[in-house]
């Protein structure tokens, strides 16, 4: 796991958390959809859509 995914996933996990808890969370539902919609395109390959794009 590079310090990209990790940074990443202890976010995630503040956010749960804080849902958790019943405070609002930083990420909306759109945000959601944005990073499912991008996961898709890059057929699930995170280190894909951090690459120059050509």
């Amino acid at each position: 796991m590079k310090a990209q995914d990790g940074r990443a996933m202890f976010e995630l996990q503040l956010e749960l958390h804080a849902r958790a808890v019943g405070r609002r969370p930083n990420i909306t539902a759109d945000d959601v959809l944005e990073v499912h919609e991008l996961l898709v395109t890059h057929e699930g390959d995170l280190k894909s859509l951090f690459a120059p794009q050509a």
